[in-house]
Formats: C-alpha cells, structure tokens, sequence
C-alpha cells in the first residue's frame, strides 16, 4: 500500500514538474501569444473595415476617405444596402445576371466540384493503393512526375483543347475536368488507404461480400473524416473561384465571378455605391465563414503537416 501511495505520488510529482515553464518558455510562450494576437488582427482588419463601410450611405464614405476617417462608425446605418445587394445588383451585357442567378450558378458549380472532387479522387486511390494490375507503378510515377512540372502557361492550350472538344461555356465543362482522379487530394487519399489493412477486406469476402460491398460499405465509411475534410476545403475553393467562370463559363456568373466583373471599370457598383458593393463582399464571403467555424476543429483534426491522420 505504501509503494502505490508512494508510486501515484512520484508520478504525480514528475507530471506536476514537467507541466511547468521555465522562465524562458514563458517568455517565448507570451512573445508567441503577442505575435499571433498582432497576426490575427490584421486578419480581421478588413473584415471590420468591410462591415463599417457596408453599413454607411454613400456621402458619407467617401467624406470618411477624402478626411481620412476610414473607421468613423455610420451616422445613419444603412441596413438598406444589404436590401439593395439582394435585390438591386445585376450583371448587364450578354449575361444580364441578377443576385439570385448568380447565386443559384454558384451552388450548381459548388455542388458539383465538391461532388466528384471527392468521389473520383477516392475511388482512384482505392483502386491504386488496393488492387494489383498492369501499369500501376507507371501511372503512379507519372502522376508524382506532373507534380514537379510546371503548370504556368498551359491556360491557352487547356482552352483550345476544351473549345475544340465543345466543352466552352457550358456546364459539361466542369463535369468534365471533374473527372480526373490525379491531383493534391489524389495523393493523400492513396496515402489514408495504403494505411487501412485488408484485414477488412478479407472478411468481407468470407461473408459473401464483393468489391462493391468492401468499397462503399467499408473503406467509404473508414475514409468519412477526410472526405469531410476535402469535402469543406473543395467548397470553399470552388464558392470563391472566379477565373474558371471568367475564361471558361462566361454565360454562367457565380458570386465570385460576378463580384470580380462589379469591381472593374469606374462605372461600376464598386465606384458608384460601394457600400452596397461591400455589402455584396458581406454577403458572399458568409457562407464560406459559417462553414469555417462549424467544422475548422475537424479541419485541424484530420490534417496535420505532411499528411492525413489516421
């Protein structure tokens, strides 16, 4: 009794001594703290200046920029911008694209770049990390090879090749590009794979089951925490993606694309209302924040620096 008394004590004590900071780990601790407090707000920086701004009427934010005010608070807070960015803004020339035409683009694409980034990356690295064929050394060499190229320079003969193939400006175009199973995600899936035993696999197979039962059944649930990873990350990327819509879907406005055209030009929402045009910003970057909050603690958790953890 004596020695357990005397052995929960010693570990209790080594536990308590490694818990403490020196003084100089204090020291880096609280510099550390001070520069990631100074880094988070120049984060939130413009996201303050966003929302003051996007809450002033027009007069008053651009007095608030000729004397210098940049951060005077609304003398009458125009809520109505908001109003205005849902029922007022629109795209005109050939696009003649209203708010909620722009909206409804950008779900269809979000959908769809989410949908088949995940689905065909996954099945692709099952099907490599699992399954013995022909080839498989070689097309897994001339994937990592691709990773060393450059890319840069390529946009006028990706752009001929999708023109030539009919895929311009229409929605097949993304169902098409969707379907390349190489790339980023590729790579880590076949990595959470190549980690899971086939153990699994071979049980299934005792009880009567086939591939299909293994792969959606089995390794699709095992595999549930990064699909939710690539799954959020694919969003975000594809709500604020505007080049793919500017140069390859120009009759099909997203938030991200629309927003771009706004900017341009001194005629312009972003030059002759800019508060409803910050209201607009407001409104687009909302469900990529919401989004962000609810699962960040899942981002963090399910990947970690060089790879994804199991």
């Amino acid at each position: 009794m004596k020695s357990l008394t005397f052995n929960k004590s010693s570990r209790l004590y080594r536990s308590s001594r490694k818990s403490r900071k020196t003084a100089g780990e204090q020291a880096v601790y609280i510099i550390v703290w001070i520069l990631m407090a100074l880094w988070a707000i120049l984060l939130l920086y413009p996201v303050f200046w966003l929302l003051l701004n996007s809450l002033k009427t027009t007069e008053q934010y651009y007095d608030n920029i000729f004397y210098a005010k940049p951060f005077e608070f609304p003398t009458e807070w125009t809520f109505s911008n908001y109003r205005d960015a849902f029922l007022n803004i629109s795209l005109g020339g050939k696009t003649q694209a209203n708010f909620f035409t722009m909206l409804f683009n950008t779900l269809w694409y979000s959908a769809l770049r989410v949908g088949m980034g995940i689905f065909v990356p996954l099945a692709t690295a099952y099907a490599m990390a699992k399954y013995k064929f022909p080839g498989r050394s070689l097309i897994y060499t001339i994937v990592i090879i691709t990773f060393t190229l450059p890319v840069f320079g390529t946009n006028g003969a990706a752009f001929t090749f999708y023109y030539d193939l009919g895929l311009y400006n229409t929605p097949w175009y993304v169902v098409f590009t969707g379907l390349a199973g190489f790339g980023g995600s590729f790579l880590m899936m076949y990595g959470y794979f190549k980690s899971i035993s086939w153990n699994y696999a071979e049980a299934v197979y005792i009880d009567g089951g086939n591939d299909y039962t293994i792969f959606f059944r089995i390794m699709i649930p095992m595999a549930a925490p990064i699909m939710t990873t690539f799954g959020i990350m694919s969003f975000i990327g594809a709500w604020n993606d505007s080049g793919t819509m500017l140069i390859y879907l120009p009759d099909y406005p997203t938030l991200a694309s629309g927003v771009f055209e706004l900017s341009n030009g001194n005629d312009t929402l972003r030059y002759t209302d800019p508060p409803a045009y910050f209201a607009l910003l407001a409104i687009m970057a909302l469900p990529v924040v919401i989004v962000f909050i609810i699962f960040s603690d899942k981002i963090m958790n399910n990947l970690s620096i060089g790879g994804i953890k199991g």
